[in-house]
């Protein structure tokens, strides 16, 4: 696949009586997503592994896989990840592998090991022994359902990336992306289109040490094995424990 063209999601396209009704409705609903989103903006809770992934990385069955996306979108930084109760995407990723039968699945929620780190825009997997293809993708712009949205993830480049056997932690990369956006109707922006050609991967180990030893400190020796750019079918290798 030729990274020199501009990928663009496709566009897939109740009444109350009484106003007052209506109005007292809305400001309940309000309320009722404000604490929601004090709650979980604020708490601790972003999807941390689990006491269970935990027990499996000491085991060294699984990996835990530091990502970085960085975007910009008209010239502008963009966060690629919001809170995890957010309504809107600002980037989906997916991830193909030998248990996906090579077929891009998107990844929801993602996680994070902090609300600091995530609006740095890091993120986490935790990942068998394999190998494993990421996409990523602009948000979807409608009601567009799951499976067609992943069917999305094939028409962008792939980076393939392998999980060693033993390996602990992980980091694979910080992924750049370009792109256009649309303005939303309140603030800010959303991406609506991707730029192939401008997408690479650089390398911030010194970042993803400290990210690492900060908040997952009881596994250390964090090993660097950035992703590569795929292009071609996916190359599939059966898990190794």
């Amino acid at each position: 696949m030729a990274i020199n063209e501009v990928y663009s999601v496709p566009k897939i396209t109740k009444r109350a009586n009484n106003f007052r009704v209506l109005l007292a409705k809305g400001r309940n609903w309000l309320l009722f997503f404000f604490i929601v989103n004090l709650l979980f903006g604020c708490s601790r809770w972003y999807f941390l592994p689990t006491p269970d992934e935990y027990n499996l990385v000491k085991a060294q069955q699984r990996a835990i896989v530091l990502l970085r996306v960085t975007s910009i979108v008209d010239g502008e930084p963009y966060k690629p990840f919001r809170k995890p109760l957010d309504s809107e995407l600002n980037i989906g990723l997916a991830l193909g592998s030998f248990e996906t039968g090579g077929e891009f699945r998107w990844v929801t929620p993602l996680r994070f090991l902090s609300a600091a780190t995530r609006d740095e825009g890091w993120t986490f997997f935790v990942l068998k022994p394999g190998t494993y293809y990421l996409a990523a993708s602009p948000p979807p712009l409608g009601g567009v359902s799951v499976s067609a949205y992943e069917r999305g993830f094939d028409r962008v480049p792939r980076w393939r990336f392998d999980v060693p056997l033993n390996a602990k932690t992980i980091y694979i990369g910080t992924l750049y992306i370009s792109g256009k956006g649309q303005k939303l109707l309140w603030e800010g922006k959303k991406m609506v289109s991707l730029d192939k050609q401008g997408m690479s991967v650089l390398n911030e180990e010194d970042l993803a040490k400290k990210v690492s030893s900060g908040h997952i400190p009881e596994f250390d020796g964090l090993e660097t094995a950035l992703m590569k750019h795929h292009e071609g079918p996916l190359i599939l290798r059966t898990p190794k424990f």
